[in-house]
Order: structure tokens, then C-alpha cells, then sequence
């Protein structure tokens, strides 16, 4: 794998970038390289510009090769893909007749993006510059032709990039020779090229060091793995078709991706689709490949998160589950029902929108225009003008600001592995996976750890769903106080069965409507009855089949979404015997398209408690509260006899405490409320009761302010109405009980 060094000489411009606030007519593409966003080649131009100068060079000495568009034409008429193979066509490929997805044949060659090796000198060179084209008559300013264009500009000292070149397959004699000409002899990348725009020299670097491949676990004894990409790209999975001219992104990589991506690169590197290893991970009985879900860090499980979850509106993405409430909830109403009487779910003022079933855990997506080049024309091609949406390899900015940034990470399970395709699998690990579209476009490349284990234990699954049902009998029990019913013991119910789709399912035929329907789990004994509620959330499954011998398209499937819970009842006595039988096929998937990762059920999970105050905290909090009802009480007690205290309101100066504490519930900062408590002292028609105490308080918000285990604003603010509202209670507690002189 080598890799080219760039140095840049002329003002790069490589259109595709956003222009933002600047402006300008044209902005130059750039990328997230860890620290920020910086001028870079993609690996498209780059491809484009070495495969023109091979083109260039074999011209120049009489032996013209493949272009573009090698079968369109009277002269290509009936002529097949495999009589092109010269040194462009073996290396760099060409496109089918136009309107068509058949005849095109692929290169060998995989360029990345070339990125700067210092991206603050780098990010330091952007400048706009201005343009005027004259009108070639006049001789003067053509009218309405003054533009800007955004640069990378360069100095004395030429920006260098470096960019990787990978030869996936193996070369013929002279395509080496030929290619490091090509490469060493370009001159010129990107927009302005005949006004001094884009000025380069590559050199050819020595083959750099292969990562580590890091592999654990014991081939032999494996039954399952879980694979952990590390993108060290973009990366690009379709989500289900371009809207107009826009291709939308997935933040997570389907099964059915990971499976042909890990299926490509053994192929390419001389596995043969007949051995043992591949039939047991690719074959007719195969491993079934999950979906690689963004995880924050590589420890961690792949989360799908079930229909019930719920996200606070405007509440720091704080989470709520509704389906303890909710199957209480119907065993009461059950009660209820003989009354006529309803129970009905409320969250109060409280409102919530549906969590995310995949959580991004910080990707970050972007937005990239790209457009096609007529080679005849060296214009934009007609209708080739699109933007595509990436993932970015690195996270948002936001998790990563207690260190460096940290790169985007991918996690899924194979289930279903034998010894052969286990061994396989770890040798995949030593060569590039590229991941979804646009992988001969500088997107997708990603190192993979695998960590290979046995079987999981069905262990503690019957523990988990009676924990459920506990949980659900508490809840019933609270609910029945509160509805003020009998609560004499009823019999015994049959324990709630909750299974969360940990991906899309699709059913293998149109009576079965929910998981237990499956052939592979309908005839299991004793079987829970039909689902008796259900939390669905919508999917869709597809793509391309690249195993289908005609070569035709997969059709689009509407799909049961990841995350959608269904609830059945089971009897306490036939409970572990079922769980036994029926989890190892629900980890493997269950329905149809499960070789693409679809169709996989777990048990449902209660979601963690919050971790409740330590010790200590819990003393200074109790503490600080014990403090403040004293100094509160203290205040007003020390007053209380003066002929001002009772204000001229009806109810004393109550009204204007209660001003006080509605201020504090958005402002925590002393000084603010100082500047208030000073105004109502001298106002002509509050001063005279505050005269009385406003010194005194704002000695104790001073003090509140000083206290170390109250400077984080929210603790602070807390404290502070915690004090207002103390002072309201003592307030009105000594005004009514005052004796009162009675009125004339």
C-alpha cells in the first residue's frame, strides 16, 4: 500500500464545499481531520487526475487505450467489456453504455483523500479571491461577471497532502511502470487549472507499515463474534434511494453492508468463494451478520433502543420509558372496566417525542455537493450535478472536548459462526474492509477488531422477565391505591413476555404478523398465545442483490422497525423451558431477509436506575437545606413585631416575595438579584417592608455564593430558591397567625 506525497504550489479549488457565510460563488471542498475542518483533495479528483495523465502519456506515444465510455458508439457496437484490457482499463475501469447498469468493469486501483499534514497551516490558507471576466469585444468588465472563489492559497513554502493508494488485486507486468509514471508526471488538480489554479508534484512513497490486527478470542470454540469497525474515512449507507438530487445517509451500516464488505475483500485478496471458510460464513446455512450500530466507546454493546423509550422535550435528552406504566395501566382499567370507569396515561404538563431506536452516540453527518465531468466536454455532465451525505470519521465536537477527538466506531454481533468461517473471519481482520458506497471514491475504508466467543448463555433470561413482572405488580399495587379499590389478592397472572426488535424484521409470509408466528418458533412447546399489545415503530429493508445470478435489484421491503416491542403472556411454569428453545433462534434472526441482518429479538430490559446521591453528598445537600430554613426563619422572626411587616396588601408583602422567587427560577447569579433586592427597597410602595430585611438577604445570597458544593450554576440556583421559597412559607405562616386589630 503506498502512498503519494503532494505537494501544492497553486491555489487549490476543488468544488463541492460549502460556502457558508462567506459569500462566495465557489467554495473548495474540506474535511474534519480531528482538530478542524481543513482543505483537502478527494480521492475522486485525484483518481481523475492521474488516470488523465496514463491517458495522456499512452496517447503521446501511439497507443491510445480505453476512455470513459469505451462501448458507446458505432465502432463498439457488440463489442464486450473483456476485449478492453489495456493498462487504463485493468487499472482505473470504465463505465457501461450510457443508460445502462451492465458492461461497466472495475478497476483495481483505490485512491483516498488526500488530507494535509499540517492542518493548521492548512486551515490558515483559505482566502477568497475575487475574479472579473472580460468581454472579449469591449475589452472591458463584462457585465455581471464579478465572482469570488474560495482558495486554498499557497505561499513560498507549498502545502504538502498525503493520500493513500491501494492496489486491490494483482497488477500485470508493466501496469506498475505505467501507473508511477502517470502519477510522478501529473501536474495540475481541481477548478482554474489554465490560470495557474491547482499546481502539484506527487511523489511516490515506500509501502507504509500494515495496523495491528487486533483478534481475540479462540477460533475453535467460537459460536459468535462481535466486530468493531473503526472508520477511518467517511462513509456513506443509502437509505433507500436518492430524493431528487440528494442521497441520504444511515448512521448505522446495515447487516447485508457489513456482510458484503467483509465477502469483497476476502474475494479480492484470493479466497475462493468454494472454501469451507467462506461457505460457513457466506454460504446457503451461513453466519448472520447484525447491523453495526454507532457505539461511544468500543467496549460497548450495540444499543437499539425499544419503542417505548421516550425523549423529554427540551429536557437534555433525558429519558423516559412508558411500558411498566402502561401494562399496569391495562390491568387495572380491567377492574375499572365493571365500573365504567377509565384510567388513562397522563404526563402531566410534561411533554415527550419518540428516542431515537439506533442511537448516533455523536456522528456527525455532512453534506457534500459533488458533480460529473463530461470528458468530451469538460463541462458538468447533464443531470450529474448531486449532493451526497456522509458520516464523518471523527465525532461531533461536543463529545469529544475532555481530550482529542475520538473517531466514529461501529459495533455489531455475528451470530451463528462454525470453526471454519470463525478462522476466516480473523483473517479478514489483516486486510481493508470498505464499508457502503463510494468505496473507490475515498469513502468507507475502516479497520475492524474481532473478538471471537462462544455461544451466549441463556442464563438469567427467566430472572430478567420476572424482575418485569415484579416491577409491573408494584406499579399495579400503587395504582390501585390511587384509584381507591379493593386491594385483595386476585389470582395469579401469567407473567408478561416483552421482546424488543433488535433490527428490522420482515415476516416470511403475510399471516405471520409478529415474531412467534416464525415457522422456527411456532411449533415450540408451550408456546405463548398471539401478541397482546404491540409498540411499533416503521422500517424498510433492501438494496442491492449481489448474489442473485440474473444481477436484478432487490425490491424495497416495508419492514416491522428496529425497536418495536411486542408483549405476550406466558405461563410461570412453561418459562424456562421456552426461553431455552426459543432465544439461540431469536439472536440468529427470525423471518425473512435474516442473511441481511433483519429479524433479531431480544429480551426486553428495565432501564438502568439513575445513580442516586452518595452519602456524603446527600449530608451537604441536607446540610445546606437545614441552613437555609434558618436563615430564612431568622430574617423574619427578627421583624415580625415591627408596625411595617404586614405591608399594605391584602396578605402582607407575600405578593412581592413570591416576585422574588419567580425571578430566581431563571437567574442565579447573586449580583442580579441583588441589584432587584436594592430596587424594592427603594421603591416609594415596597420600600417599607424591604427596608426592614433586604440587608440581611443579601448578606445570605452572598454566602450562598461563597459555598464550594454551590458553584455550578444549577446548584446554585437551586439553593437559592430553596431560600425564597422558605421565607414565602414563614412569611405567610407568622402574618396569618399576627393578631389583627379589628377594622373601624
Amino acid at each position: 500500500m503506498p502512498q503519494l506525497k503532494i505537494s501544492l504550489s497553486g491555489p487549490l479549488l476543488i468544488a463541492g464545499g460549502q460556502a457558508g457565510t462567506l459569500g462566495v460563488d465557489l467554495a473548495t471542498a474540506r474535511r474534519f481531520d480531528g482538530e478542524g475542518w481543513v482543505p483537502y483533495i478527494p480521492g475522486t479528483a485525484l483518481r481523475g487526475a492521474v488516470r488523465l495523465q496514463l491517458e495522456a502519456l499512452l496517447a503521446g506515444v501511439d497507443r491510445p487505450d480505453a476512455g470513459p465510455y469505451v462501448l458507446d458508439g458505432a465502432a463498439a457496437a457488440g463489442t464486450k467489456a473483456e476485449s478492453y484490457n489495456g493498462p487504463v482499463a485493468r487499472l482505473f475501469g470504465f463505465s457501461g453504455r450510457r443508460g445502462r447498469r451492465t458492461g461497466a468493469r472495475e478497476g483495481c486501483l483505490r485512491f483516498s483523500d488526500a488530507l494535509p499534514v499540517d492542518g493548521e497551516r492548512a486551515r490558515a490558507a483559505l482566502t477568497v479571491r475575487p475574479g472579473l471576466e472580460i468581454d472579449d469585444y469591449m475589452a472591458a468588465a463584462a457585465d455581471q461577471k464579478l465572482f469570488f472563489r474560495e482558495v486554498a492559497d499557497v505561499s513560498a513554502e507549498p502545502l504538502v497532502f498525503l493520500a493513500d493508494l491501494d492496489v486491490l488485486a494483482e497488477l500485470e507486468e508493466g501496469d506498475e511502470k505505467y501507473l508511477r509514471a502517470a502519477v510522478e508526471t501529473a501536474e495540475t488538480i481541481g477548478g482554474g487549472k489554465a490560470k495557474g489554479g491547482g499546481l502539484l508534484r506527487i511523489e511516490w512513497l515506500p509501502d507504509r507499515k500494515p495496523s495491528a490486527v487486533e483478534v481475540s478470542g479462540d477460533p475453535a470454540s467460537a459460536r459468535r463474534a462481535k466486530l468493531i469497525f473503526t472508520l477511518e474515512e467517511p462513509a456513506h449507507f443509502g437509505d433507500g434511494g436518492p430524493q431528487g438530487n440528494h442521497h441520504g445517509t444511515r448512521t448505522y451500516a446495515p447487516g447485508a453492508t457489513v456482510c458484503g464488505a467483509i465477502a469483497w475483500s476476502l474475494l479480492r485478496n484470493g479466497v475462493k468463494a468454494e472454501d469451507a471458510g467462506f461457505q460457513g460464513l457466506f454460504g446457503e446455512r451461513s453466519a448472520r451478520f447484525g447491523d453495526a450500530l454507532p457505539v461511544a466507546d468500543p467496549r460497548d454493546e450495540p444499543e437499539v433502543r425499544p419503542a417505548t423509550r421516550r425523549q423529554r422535550r427540551g429536557g437534555q435528552h433525558e429519558i423516559d420509558d412508558l411500558l411498566i406504566r402502561d401494562l399496569a395501566r391495562r390491568r387495572v382499567n380491567a377492574r375499572l372496566e365493571r365500573m365504567g370507569l377509565y384510567l388513562r396515561l397522563d404526563d402531566g404538563v410534561v411533554r415527550y417525542d419518540p428516542a431515537p431506536a439506533r442511537p448516533a452516540h455523536g456522528i456527525a453527518r455532512r453534506t457534500r455537493t459533488r458533480v460529473s465531468i463530461d470528458r468530451y466536454t469538460g463541462a458538468a455532465a447533464d443531470g450529474k450535478l448531486f449532493s451526497i451525505e456522509q458520516i464523518e470519521p471523527w465525532l461531533a465536537k461536543e463529545h469529544s472536548q475532555s481530550g482529542p477527538a475520538r473517531p466514529a466506531t461501529l459495533a455489531c454481533w455475528v451470530e451463528g459462526l462454525d470453526a471454519a468461517g470463525a478462522e476466516l473471519l480473523a483473517a479478514a481482520a489483516r486486510r481493508p474492509i470498505l464499508l457502503g458506497a463510494g468505496r473507490n471514491h475515498g469513502l468507507g475504508r475502516a479497520g475492524m477488531q474481532v473478538q471471537l466467543a462462544p455461544d451466549a448463555e441463556p442464563a438469567g433470561s427467566a430472572e430478567k422477565v420476572l424482575t418485569l413482572a415484579n416491577t409491573v405488580d408494584e406499579e399495579v399495587s400503587r395504582l390501585v391505591r390511587r384509584a381507591s379499590l379493593s386491594s385483595s389478592k386476585t389470582e395469579e397472572q401469567p407473567l408478561p413476555l416483552v421482546l424488543v426488535a433488535l433490527s428490522d424484521f420482515v415476516p416470511s409470509e403475510p399471516g405471520a404478523d409478529h415474531p412467534l408466528a416464525e415457522p422456527e418458533l411456532a411449533t415450540l412447546a408451550p408456546a405463548p398465545s398471539g401478541p397482546v399489545w404491540r409498540y411499533l415503530s416503521s422500517g424498510a429493508t433492501g438494496g442491492y442483490d449481489q448474489m442473485s445470478r440474473e444481477g436484478r435489484l432487490k425490491d424495497l421491503l416495508p419492514a416491522v422497525g428496529a425497536g418495536s416491542v411486542f408483549v405476550y403472556e406466558i405461563e410461570r411454569d412453561a418459562l424456562a423451558g421456552w426461553l431455552g428453545q426459543a432465544l439461540p433462534a431469536l439472536r440468529l434472526g427470525v423471518g425473512g431477509q435474516t442473511r441481511s441482518g433483519c429479524g433479531r429479538f431480544a429480551l426486553y430490559e428495565l432501564p438502568a436506575a439513575k445513580p442516586k446521591e452518595s452519602t456524603m453528598q446527600a449530608e451537604k445537600t441536607a446540610t445546606i437545606k437545614t441552613w437555609l430554613v434558618g436563615e430564612a426563619e431568622r430574617i423574619l422572626e427578627g421583624v415580625k413585631g415591627s408596625k411595617d411587616f404586614g405591608g399594605k396588601d391584602q396578605g402582607g408583602a407575600t405578593s412581592q416575595l413570591r416576585n422574588l422567587l419567580q425571578i430566581a427560577q431563571g437567574e442565579s447569579e447573586v449580583a442580579v438579584l441583588r441589584n432587584f433586592v436594592r430596587y424594592q427597597a427603594g421603591r416609594r410602595a415596597t420600600k417599607a417592608f424591604w427596608l426592614l430585611i433586604y440587608q440581611q438577604v443579601i448578606e445570605v445570597l452572598e454566602e450562598i455564593a461563597k459555598k464550594p458544593e454551590l458553584q455550578e450554576e444549577a446548584a446554585r440556583r437551586k439553593a437559592i430558591q430553596q431560600f425564597f421559597g422558605y421565607m414565602v412559607r414563614h412569611y405567610v405562616f407568622l402574618y396569618e397567625m399576627a393578631p389583627r386589630s379589628p377594622r373601624p
